[in-house]
């Protein structure tokens, strides 16, 4: 809990198509930014100190950085299949893990799925910047989608969530978040998955993420599920 208090920290995911993360490093900490690797994300940097001008710099330009928090990095990283597949990034959201697991994957075909506009634009923004060609972006709800959509080798779905766990980066949930509201999302997350498994390929790979900790919206949901 002392975590969810403390200052919140940039975290960079590092684009290993062009850049080796201790590189990018090394650049970040000539030019005057004090940063550690990540020492659960194998790409993750963490910005500690002078990330005000971060989005000015060229290495940002260049597409070699974008932001992600270290454990929204591990999802990606947790895919098992190799070479060609495709891949559905449901609530893609800004699109961190489609970026993410584009970079790991640059064979593999890739729709974001999201129905905000203005979350697309951020994705579009991102995905241009960085100058991935591998991903499809789908303007839609998850549900009504996923009802007449193909079949996928993987499916990552992060479903809206109370996000009790980036409270530090939104400390307005302190307020906001209640118990009725929690047992509402949780019902929308195993209702997620349940859909999720119908549209996987024989062997596919099903993984499931929230930024919360609450025993409803992990444990019995996953506890549903299976």
């Amino acid at each position: 809990l002392k975590g969810l208090n403390s200052k919140n920290q940039l975290v960079l995911n590092s684009n290993q198509r062009k850049i080796a993360r201790d590189n990018l490093l090394s650049q970040l900490k000539e030019q005057g930014f004090k940063a550690n690797p990540s020492s659960i994300a194998s790409n993750g940097i963490i910005i500690t100190e002078n990330n005000n001008s971060l989005f000015s710099l060229n290495e940002y330009k260049k597409g070699l950085f974008f932001v992600q928090g270290e454990l929204s990095q591990l999802p990606s990283a947790s895919i098992k299949k190799e070479g060609k597949f495709s891949l559905l990034d449901g609530f893609s959201g800004k699109g961190g893990k489609a970026i993410a697991s584009s970079l790991l994957f640059p064979d593999c075909v890739i729709d974001a799925l999201e129905i905000s506009s203005s979350q697309i634009l951020r994705l579009k923004e991102n995905i241009d910047r960085m100058n991935l060609k591998n991903i499809n972006i789908v303007q839609a709800d998850f549900f009504d989608f996923m009802k007449s959509s193909p079949l996928y080798d993987v499916i990552l779905i992060d479903p809206p969530c109370s996000s009790i766990g980036v409270i530090s980066k939104y400390p307005e949930l302190k307020t906001l978040v209640s118990k009725a509201n929690i047992l509402i999302l949780a019902e929308k997350q195993k209702a997620a998955l349940h859909l999720s498994v119908t549209k996987l390929k024989p062997g596919g790979e099903l993984i499931y993420s929230v930024c919360t900790f609450t025993i409803d919206e992990t444990k019995e949901v996953i506890d549903d599920f299976l």
